[in-house]
């Protein structure tokens, strides 16, 4: 509960800042699944595609990636409109709302996703919640369980799929709600008992009822229940829907931990690390950078890397948005990206996402980053400069891994 707080603190704080908006409808040009854009499959040192088509490839991971998403089996099975909705939920999308009332920005991404959203309007309003407050939110590349965590949470709304629907309504609405098993793969986090005959919970099992809604667990009379199968390295967890979200959160928030945890070894192992090497030509262009930048093992040198292949490319950077969201301009700090002649292409590399995240600064950063790459896509419009992925602009380079 302190860090639902915590979280909605922060959203506040930026939403008093203030997300620069524009009164323009979305627009989803340039933001894109693997699995919707065939075009991303050229090389940029390809055949040129047509200068006012913006490319942005989101859908593959960089390796190391894989750790922070969780993957379940579900049972019963969902259906196939509870797959689309949740294929939706973790599709990059483009929101412009300019103190819009959350009531029409839920519209909104019901139209983009074509998905069945509905608002459990009755008990929203018997919590108090205002319709009608305006939401003012700018960002590209976040996903639609990002967005809604964005607008839901600060005002102590939540999702869930229900009845091949997703419903918008308070987060404390779990009474009469079926439960559902879901089966979680936890190799990778479990330290709990070693014996085959020890029947006592790990401590995953003891972490997840203790900070994941411990009211709705067995041990406090609730609908909730969890249980380690050793032999599949998995958890059974039987809970609510709007539970079943928080424990995914609450795994991703821990595999994330893990990572931060192991990026100092990988920094000592870098004599190790992929070597690349250059088949390109030199070429006199500047190139914009977005996103966080993770090119193999050890993400904390992926950056000045990237910086030594664009000089020695001899190219240079002209905008760069840093892993806070701070933007630089030719170094100088700025407050909108200035493209120019030379401006070849914009690299987008990994998005983070507020969905997977649990800090408010950490939050307040990854949507800058959001703010930043619509504000990105707009000058690459307004330029005929075309938007490219991390991967594609190393093709273009000519870089490659040795090994």
């Amino acid at each position: 509960m302190i860090a639902g707080f915590m979280l909605a603190a922060g959203l506040l704080w930026f939403a008093r800042v203030g997300l620069t908006s524009r009164a323009e409808q979305p627009r989803r040009t340039g933001n894109y699944s693997s699995t919707e854009q065939a075009s991303t499959d050229k090389s940029v040192a390809g055949e040129p595609e047509p200068p006012s088509r913006l490319v942005v490839d989101l859908g593959e991971a960089e390796p190391g990636a894989a750790a922070a998403t969780v993957e379940f089996i579900e049972l019963p099975r969902p259906t196939k409109h509870e797959k689309k909705i949740r294929e939706a939920l973790d599709k990059p999308t483009r929101v412009d709302f300019d103190s819009t009332p959350i009531e029409k920005c839920i519209a909104e991404l019901r139209d983009i996703h074509n998905i069945p959203i509905v608002m459990d309007i009755s008990k929203i309003r018997e919590e108090g919640v205002i319709l009608e407050e305006p939401i003012t939110l700018r960002a590209a590349g976040l996903s639609l369980r990002s967005i809604l965590k964005l607008l839901l949470e600060p005002v102590s709304l939540t999702y869930l799929i229900d009845n091949d629907m997703l419903k918008i309504t308070i987060s404390r609405s779990c009474e009469g709600t079926r439960t559902v098993l879901r089966v979680y793969p936890v190799g990778d986090l479990y330290r709990g008992p070693q014996s085959d005959t020890d029947t006592h919970p790990g401590d995953l099992e003891k972490a997840i009822v203790k900070f994941v809604q411990p009211d709705t667990w067995e041990a406090q009379s609730g609908p909730g229940s969890i249980m380690y199968i050793k032999g599949a390295q998995s958890l059974a967890i039987s809970q609510i829907p709007f539970v079943h979200e928080q424990i995914l959160d609450f795994l991703r928030a821990l595999r994330e931990a893990k990572k931060a945890q192991e990026a100092p070894r990988a920094a000592e192992q870098a004599t190790r690390q992929p070597t690349w090497r250059s088949r390109g030509l030199q070429r006199d262009e500047a190139y914009s950078l977005v996103g966080l930048i993770e090119l193999d093992e050890d993400p904390q040198m992926d950056r000045s890397r990237l910086h030594e292949f664009i000089t020695a490319a001899g190219g240079r950077i002209d905008n760069e948005l840093g892993d806070d969201g701070g933007l630089r301009v030719n170094g100088k700090r700025e407050d909108q990206p200035q493209l120019s002649e030379k401006t070849r292409y914009i690299v987008v590399g990994t998005i983070p996402q507020p969905a997977d995240l649990s800090g408010p600064e950490q939050i307040a950063s990854a949507v800058r980053i959001a703010q930043f790459l619509a504000d990105f896509e707009d000058a690459a419009r307004d330029r005929e400069v075309r938007v490219v992925s991390l991967k594609e602009f190393l093709k273009y380079l000519g870089y490659e891994r040795a090994d």
